[in-house]
């Protein structure tokens, strides 16, 4: 058995949700056993706040979220047990942000150079239409996707050359971009790992008497790189279709055989649920 506190940090598309169906019920009776001994479940995606709320509360979970890649963490003012965040009323919660807004990114791409305009479409340019061809979601998950609060995903049409020279155009002005399973993520230096410990720092200190909280964090793709790095155990979820993300990092590594939520099920239940 791992030391008490845990806490679980999750990527949701392809780790928490099948990557095709965006269903999480091979994880369900995880999700309740985890719930039974207190052990809080935090959504850590690239997701908006308007698609994680939808979704935790599908998940039965109502404890903290960290939304758009670490570009903050939103607490629901109804979970009395943890004390409220920096920012309070946004929405019924409580907020600590990391980065600039989506205004400031938004128009960081509408002013790139010429060179790159074809090479790239970004969310707003795909519009709801784009956005559902592009992921196969509703109109209404397509509009709640399309609400970012902070960064801007883009569709990249160019080769990996223009890629990098992209990048590093965005690097030089302030920009930390991040390439996600479907989209390169278009942001402020934040990440999912810097929200990850921040969190857990809050927790130790707020909730658990300065009693150190043992993290685990599962993720599937290269922009859950920053928490599997930092986290005290890095779970590798299985993807149908990309290899696990490269890790520097030594011990305390999983991988999982199965994919998507039963892989996510399979390893939370071997390090904390064990029979």
């Amino acid at each position: 058995m791992i030391s008490m506190p845990v806490i679980v940090f999750s990527d949701l598309d392809g780790t928490l949700l099948d990557h095709y169906s965006y269903d999480f019920s091979p994880a369900k009776s995880t999700l309740a056993a985890l719930r039974a001994i207190n052990v809080p479940v935090v959504l850590n995606t690239s997701k908006t706040l308007a698609e994680v709320i939808d979704i935790a509360a599908e998940m039965q979970l109502n404890g903290p979220m960290i939304v758009e890649n670490g570009a903050a963490i939103y607490l629901p003012e109804s979970d009395s047990q943890v004390p409220p965040l920096a920012e309070s009323d946004v929405r019924g919660f409580s907020r600590q942000t990391f980065t600039k807004p989506h205004a400031y990114w938004s128009s960081l791409l509408t002013e790139a150079p010429e060179e790159f305009q074809p090479l790239f479409t970004s969310f707003t340019e795909l519009g709801i239409e784009g956005i559902k061809q592009r992921t196969g979601l509703s109109t209404e998950q397509a509009s709640k996707a399309a609400s970012r609060e902070f960064g801007e995903p883009v569709v990249w049409h160019g080769n990996d050359t223009q890629k990098q020279a992209f990048m590093a155009y965005l690097r030089e002005r302030g920009a930390a971009p991040i390439e996600g399973g479907r989209f390169m993520h278009v942001c402020g230096e934040c990440s999912k790992g810097d929200a990850m410990l921040w969190l857990c720092d809050y927790y130790a200190k707020q909730v658990y008497n300065n009693n150190k909280v043992t993290s685990i964090a599962l993720g599937d793709g290269n922009n859950d790189v920053p928490m599997l790095e930092v986290a005290d155990y890095a779970v590798r979820v299985k993807s149908p279709v990309h290899a696990p993300p490269t890790l520097q990092r030594d011990g305390n590594i999983i991988t999982t055989e199965q994919a998507g939520p039963a892989g996510w099920a399979q390893a939370l239940t071997s390090l904390i649920l064990p029979n």
